[in-house]
């Protein structure tokens, strides 16, 4: 796809899995663009080159993910302190209400001592989690306040200096995978990529890329079925209540009822599908996704 020539694309992300949208963001110098395309065409035309308001300086950028809970985009940087002795990681909500006037919205920053955070990872249930550099530590990320807290070293010793170890979950599966390089000798390896296990750090190698290939960043598409439906995609599927929140109920006694319309008024005879996502408090299953099935004869 055709760049300009101040852009060197550190990382990327499909807002709602529009793939007609693609979001990216280059390293140091904070340039954002907005490209427009399809990806029947595999073309992607720029709209917008600029700096977004809001972030701050002595900050890499590394990662740009897209949390299918809260349906906004967050960026991460690396950021050095003032004397170069100390890292850590700024975290930014990235507001895109006006699309071609995006701004970063200061979430907060980590102090981890010397290892930078690095890119970040998003599951399908809101949790965040990075990559630190050069320690190689997991760390679950709090998109509140910014803190990191070191979950544990995976096992593979990645290079310290190049963000060429970028974290992805495959929404539909739930698994998270790494691509990074290792140091042999102090020589780089080719390109691998691995299974990460969240929990402990441990990593199952699943193949190397060609040679000669250096990936910065990689995505994982979500399946259509594990997309959350919006209003947009399926006008034909509505709440009798456009938002709120419902009382909890653990024994099941009193559930509380959220009625959901459907409408096959002007819709051709055929089979529609979507999904509808609930997001709740319960820190071990931030989203529910419940399919919905309509058949027109």
């Amino acid at each position: 796809m055709p760049v300009t020539s101040s852009s060197t694309y550190v990382s990327a992300d499909f807002p709602s899995n529009d793939f007609g949208t693609l979001r990216t963001f280059s390293g140091m110098f904070h340039w954002f663009d907005l490209l427009s395309g399809a990806e029947s065409t595999n073309t992607y035309t720029p709209v917008l080159h600029n700096v977004p308001p809001g972030l701050l300086p002595r900050s890499f950028m590394r990662a740009l993910q897209w949390d299918p809970v809260t349906q906004r985009s967050f960026l991460s940087a690396s950021t050095l302190s003032a004397d170069g002795t100390r890292c850590g990681g700024t975290l930014f909500s990235m507001e895109f209400s006006n699309p071609l006037a995006p701004t970063g919205v200061y979430v907060g920053t980590s102090d981890t001592g010397t290892d930078c955070i690095g890119n970040i990872a998003i599951d399908r249930n809101g949790l965040m989690y990075a990559i630190g550099l050069p320690e190689g530590m997991l760390y679950a990320i709090d998109k509140t306040t910014a803190q990191a807290l070191p979950i544990a070293a995976i096992d593979v010793d990645i290079d310290a200096y190049w963000p060429g170890a970028d974290l992805v979950f495959d929404q539909a599966s739930g698994d998270l995978y790494l691509a990074a390089f290792f140091l042999v000798n102090n020589e780089a390896s080719p390109m691998h990529l691995y299974r990460v296990d969240p929990i402990d750090g441990t990593t199952t190698p699943l193949g190397i890329a060609p040679a000669g290939t250096f990936i910065e960043t990689f995505a994982i598409a979500a399946r259509d079925g594990n997309r959350c439906a919006t209003p947009a995609s399926v006008p034909w599927l509505s709440y009798a209540v456009p938002s709120g929140s419902t009382a909890p109920d653990p024994e099941g006694d009193d559930p509380s009822t959220v009625q959901v319309l459907i409408d096959a008024a002007g819709l051709a005879p055929g089979a529609y599908q979507a999904t509808l996502c609930i997001a709740n408090n319960d820190p071990t299953s931030r989203r529910l996704a419940v399919p919905v099935a309509l058949t027109v004869q």
